[in-house]
């Protein structure tokens, strides 16, 4: 019952336009050649986190302090 439920909400979040792989900064769909992950575990597109670190030095997510060098390409 509890795996029905989940699939039943996560379909509908996608039926909203809320994809899971869409950029929390830009909300474009992520690319698989262009993903970057945090080393607290968030995934961005490179290019929106790389400026986001350079500008506001944390995670746009959950604001944990960040260098360029704690982030690392995403490989699908």
């Amino acid at each position: 019952m509890e795996n029905k439920e989940k699939r039943s909400s996560s379909s509908q979040s996608q039926q909203m336009g809320q994809s899971c792989h869409d950029c929390p900064i830009c909300c474009e769909t992520l690319e698989n050649t262009n993903m970057s992950a945090t080393v607290c575990g968030h995934v961005f597109c490179t290019k929106c986190i790389v400026q986001a670190i350079r500008v506001y030095k944390t995670c746009p997510t959950c604001r944990t302090k960040l260098t360029l060098k704690k982030i690392h390409p995403l490989y699908l």
